[in-house]
């Protein structure tokens, strides 16, 4: 049986498993945990290494969700780590999370309000009021 693998040119690391695997593979883990450094929601400081690492677009679909919509992949452009508290959030408490780019999350509350974060540098902004095809001031 063929298996599609992405590895990184450079490093070799394995990038993308696609939709064969839910759990990323080590050197994946690692890459993600150590390209974000902490979890990616706007101001948590909980180091990588104790959150979860989290499919930003639902790997497995979610109760009352269209059976027709597409699910993440299981790759560096979808992974991002989530502490315990703000991956409940993300799942359970109504807040929606999406990757723009690789290590730029935009949240989006239940009340409207959209941040952006690049998790690790403390580069967090309330784009609230600006259109969302604007680039984040970071």
């Amino acid at each position: 049986m063929w298996r599609r693998l992405v590895t990184d040119p450079v490093t070799h690391r394995l990038l993308d498993v696609g939709r064969e695997r839910y759990r990323p593979p080590a050197a994946l883990d690692e890459f993600v945990r150590t390209r974000d450094g902490t979890c990616v929601a706007p101001g948590c400081v909980r180091p990588a290494c104790g959150c979860e690492l989290d499919h930003t677009e639902e790997f497995h679909p979610l109760p009352g969700a269209d059976p027709d919509a597409a699910l993440g992949r299981t790759d560096a452009d979808n992974l991002g780590p989530l502490c315990h508290r703000h991956h409940r959030l993300k799942t359970d408490g109504g807040f929606r999370l999406r990757q723009i780019e690789p290590g730029l999350f935009e949240w989006l509350t239940p009340t409207g309000h959209r941040y952006l974060t690049r998790p690790g540098t403390g580069q967090n902004h309330d784009a609230t009021a600006e259109p969302h095809n604007e680039p984040p001031p970071f």
